[in-house]
């Protein structure tokens, strides 16, 4: 027996929510508050290090 599931409900409470989530986070000043934003601080980090260490000319 085959399981039928309407997702689209789920889908669009899915993204009202990361919608929601975004909008907290802008509003009280902290974008840590979105789940990608440790890895794109993580990443700034790591390129900013690797221009300092000499980026393209230290390869």
């Amino acid at each position: 027996m085959k399981l039928v599931m309407n997702r689209k409900p789920l889908a669009l409470a899915h993204a009202a929510s990361l919608e929601t989530r975004l909008a907290m986070a802008r509003w009280s000043g902290r974008p840590a508050g979105m789940p990608q934003a440790a890895w794109q601080r993580q990443q700034q980090i790591r390129v900013m290090n690797w221009l300092v260490q000499g980026g393209l000319s230290a390869d």
